[in-house]
């Protein structure tokens, strides 16, 4: 007879296994498999420092086993190790561990806080306990912008970089950055050029300048093994001073300008070098400094915040999902069930809420709270164990995805051994940003026997 798969039922079983599991490795029953044992150290490494701290205990860690994929084990964090005096018992084998940040990496995401992110190989012999030191570093790279005083005299200021493929990342007088900092996923691949455009009002006078920063320009690199491109563990400290100089047509109003400079500490030297600026393209047209009475940029005040339309965005990819819903017959769904949200000012929380006119997957999602109130928290801890399933949005990320991917349609379709969940499901999303904006979509899939 087909069993119920209900969504709770692995993450129950999971915890209830592992601590099984575990306390008869420690006791030496359990299993008949040749063991050895791991004894495991993490840290971390600040890019362009050559230091390490061990402010590593909330990483989650994966011991995945190439040979035999079910001797693999996951920590939800390290803390948990730390707790069995860092030794962690593991049937012979070949085995890659890996550690990080709290979350998940989302392609050209921006942060307020840094995600780190070590992988190292092991080999399990029996008898034998294996030492290895996981060195997490940075995965995005950190951007800091240095400013004088001289920006607190302008009404309103925005410094934009731009990635290219409509990624960019926006600093202004408004924006909740700590110092100016922001850390920036570049995607596994990084990219080569970065333009950044400058813009203040002061006065009702708009002052822009465009520049251009190419990492293979860098004053000095340190080998074939260097990444052309910005890449994570990358950290660039962008100082803009302002010129004033006094012109003959208007000597009262000086012409303001300004003055940047690039550091780079790349990712694997703990050396920093000058990256030479080019000019870019500017709004104003020149590759100058220049100013502009045209009210409409700037407007000679602080932009105030944008709209919840403005700052939270949820769309499909233009599949017509969120308006027509999805409709699976016979288990046969699509594959580009996408929904996506770009939050300009940060994920603070994201919600998932379930309305469904299936009794038994209200009964199952009710046990995961995805039925009451607001809904299931994405970026809550005690959701942790839902990644295997799909991608966890991470706190002060400006983008996610969530996809409707094999995992999740299986579980409401059914398949060979497990019975689906037939009807109207209703996946009520909501965003709300770090101004505590926020904006709700809905999802409809609807399965049919």
């Amino acid at each position: 007879m087909k069993t119920m798969n209900k969504w709770m039922l692995g993450v129950l079983l999971t915890g209830a296994l592992a601590s099984c599991e575990m306390k008869d490795e420690l006791a030496g029953t359990g299993t008949s498999e040749a063991m050895g044992a791991l004894q495991l150290g993490l840290s971390v490494k600040e890019p362009g420092t050559g230091r390490a701290n061990n402010d590593v205990t909330t990483f989650p860690v994966e011991i995945t086993c190439e040979d035999t994929p079910a001797n693999s084990k996951t920590f939800a964090s390290y803390a948990e190790i730390v707790e069995l005096d860092n030794v962690v018992p593991l049937a012979a084998g070949t085995y890659v561990v890996k550690a990080h940040t709290q979350g998940t990496l989302v392609g050209f995401s921006i942060m307020k806080d840094p995600y780190y992110q070590g992988v190292a190989d092991l080999t399990v012999t029996e008898g034998i306990t294996e030492d290895v030191n996981v060195v997490c570093t940075l995965a995005n790279t950190r951007v800091a912008l240095d400013l004088p005083s001289d920006f607190d005299s302008f009404d309103s200021w925005t410094i934009t970089l731009d990635g290219g493929n409509n990624h960019t990342l926006e600093f202004s007088n408004a924006d909740n950055y700590d110092n100016h900092t922001a850390y920036w996923y570049l995607g596994e691949t990084g990219v080569p050029t970065l333009k950044m455009n400058i813009m203040a009002v002061k006065e009702g006078v708009t002052y822009t300048k465009a520049q251009t920063l190419t990492k293979a320009d860098a004053v000095e690199n340190f080998g074939e093994n260097d990444n052309p491109n910005f890449v994570g563990g990358d950290a660039l400290a962008i100082n803009i001073d302002v010129t004033q100089e006094e012109t003959p047509e208007q000597p009262e109003q000086p012409q303001i300008g300004f003055d940047v400079s690039v550091i780079l500490s790349f990712s694997n030297h703990d050396e920093s070098v000058t990256i030479p600026i080019t000019p870019g393209t500017g709004d104003s047209g020149d590759d100058d400094d220049e100013p502009t009475d045209d009210p409409n940029q700037g407007g000679g005040g602080q932009e105030p915040d944008p709209e919840p339309s403005e700052a939270i965005t949820i769309s499909d990819n233009d599949t017509g999902y969120l308006t027509n819903g999805v409709t699976v017959v016979g288990g046969k769904y699509p594959d580009d069930v996408v929904i996506v949200m770009n939050v300009k000012n940060g994920i603070k929380s994201l919600y998932v809420k379930v309305d469904t006119d299936n009794e038994a997957f209200e009964e199952a999602a009710g046990n995961m709270n995805l039925t009451t109130g607001d809904g299931l928290d994405l970026t809550s801890d005690v959701v942790s164990d839902l990644e295997s399933m799909f991608a966890l949005p991470t706190v002060n990320s400006t983008e996610y995805e969530f996809t409707m991917n094999d995992v999740l349609f299986n579980l409401l379709c059914g398949t060979e051994s497990t019975i689906g969940f037939p009807g109207k499901h209703d996946f009520i999303l909501t965003v709300i940003d770090a101004n505590n904006q926020q904006k709700t979509a809905t999802l409809t899939i609807n399965i049919v026997e």
